[in-house]
């Protein structure tokens, strides 16, 4: 219409074309304004669902991880359980055998020890009835050798036999009759010695056959040890003190053996010593029956 009326449009400048693109940029009706206010506008939507939403109740909470049982600790075993225990390999048995030849020992020394506590007393050395009949006989003056040699063979003691070898005797030279009684107090001394010499051997015998089951018991000890390796010292101990229990016993049977032995020997020097005296009362008695002998030999 402006063509056909004859009027030339105007031109547009270069400021008024950046001002139209930046109106046409900025303007709400542009799409990239209306794709920008429709996402944040479903921003706003989704933060407000999720702030109207209820609260979830807190689960449970999470169980710990289960531990792991703790290795059940082993009761120490006493010595006792260690000894007694039922053998079950080599060093075992042989320990057992060790144990049982001390046992023996020790049962042969309580017997014999015990016994010879009983029969090593004064009323069986030298009793008391005897002694006063020979004293007796010697202050009444029937101190004759058929009495006394009547009151010997009445009596089954060593003084009464010590008395029966001197009335064997009588009527010879007075160091003769002494040296015969010297000679069977010598043998009575022997006799009762001899019976407790099984305290003595067990004294001796045991500490060595202790020992010797300790060596043998450490020797299989540190071959156990070798053949197990190193960290198990637990293994070396025990066979060492279980060897070593053998020559603790040996001591133990040793020990008592040697006290009651030495007692015992005391006992016996005291009374010889009590025999010779009571003997002494009949040297005047042995004088005059030497005298009477020596008399009929002159006729």
């Amino acid at each position: 219409m402006i063509a056909a009326i004859g009027v030339r449009p105007r031109e547009r400048g270069p400021n008024e074309e950046q001002n139209a693109m930046n109106l046409r940029r900025f303007s709400p009706d542009t799409p990239a304004r209306r794709r920008s206010l429709t996402i944040l506008s479903g921003l706003l939507i989704a933060v407000a669902g999720a702030g109207s939403l209820p609260a979830q109740p807190p689960g449970p909470a999470a169980q710990p991880a289960a531990q792991p049982a703790a290795p059940a600790v082993e009761q120490p075993r006493s010595l006792g359980d260690e000894v007694f225990q039922a053998p079950r390999t080599l060093n075992d048995w042989i320990g057992v055998f060790f144990y049982l030849v001390l046992f023996v020992f020790s049962m042969i020394s309580l017997t014999v020890g015990l016994e010879r506590l009983f029969n090593l007393r004064r009323e069986k050395m030298m009793p008391t009835a005897l002694v006063t009949q020979l004293d007796q006989m010697v202050q009444a003056g029937r101190d004759t050798p058929d009495n006394l040699r009547a009151l010997a063979e009445a009596s089954d003691s060593p003084l009464g036999r010590v008395l029966r070898d001197a009335m064997l005797r009588a009527g010879r030279p007075l160091a003769e009759v002494e040296k015969g009684i010297e000679d069977s107090m010598a043998r009575e001394v022997l006799v009762l010695r001899a019976k407790q010499r099984p305290l003595s051997v067990m004294a001796n015998v045991g500490p060595l056959v202790g020992l010797f089951g300790t060596v043998v018991g450490m020797i299989f000890a540190f071959q156990v040890a070798s053949q197990a390796g190193l960290g198990k010292a637990e293994m070396l101990a025990k066979g060492i003190y279980l060897a070593l229990l053998t020559t603790a016993i040996g001591l133990t049977i040793a020990v008592p053996c040697m006290l009651v032995l030495a007692y015992l020997n005391a006992r016996i020097d005291r009374y010889v010593v009590e025999m010779d005296s009571v003997l002494l009362r009949l040297l005047p008695s042995l004088g005059r029956m030497e005298q009477a002998a020596a008399g009929r030999g002159a006729r």
